[in-house]
């Protein structure tokens, strides 16, 4: 199983709490698959897209942009006008769909190593959250 550029992954947490987790509800009602839901909906395109023998680079676009909009989505947000966010949420998105379908290519669609690298990403953005979530009770 190919590893995920550790870089990579701490981009993408900081873009994910910056963008999204600071803006779901105040309320202790925020589920674990809220927190991840843009990412696995992500990854779940990226494998049915690889499956389809689709074009990598224009669907790794895309899924940096099906990522962007279930953020958006998932803040009850139908748009933003901060450049930022939209960049660093998309460009974590099409970078993680790049590096997944990569390890797609190099397992030859092997579903065990696709969700292992799947697992790494989740359990290091959960890591993320949960480390955001300390430090917002500490600052509280």
């Amino acid at each position: 199983m190919k590893t995920i550029d550790a870089a990579l992954l701490e981009k993408s947490g900081d873009a994910l709490r910056k963008y999204y987790w600071s803006k779901l509800g105040e309320s202790g009602d925020v589920t674990h698959g809220s927190q991840l839901k843009p990412f696995s909906e992500m990854a779940n395109y990226v494998y049915k897209a690889w499956a389809a023998h689709l074009d990598k680079l224009g669907e790794s676009f895309y899924a940096g942009s099906l990522m962007f909009d279930l953020c958006l989505e998932g803040t009850g947000r139908r748009f933003t006008s901060d450049v930022d966010e939209a960049n660093a949420i998309s460009e974590s998105g099409r970078k993680l769909a790049s590096q997944m379908w990569a390890q797609l290519d190099t397992s030859k669609g092997d579903l065990t190593a696709y969700k292992g690298m799947v697992a790494e990403i989740e359990a290091s953005l959960l890591e993320t959250y949960a480390l955001y979530k300390e430090k917002k009770a500490i600052t509280s």
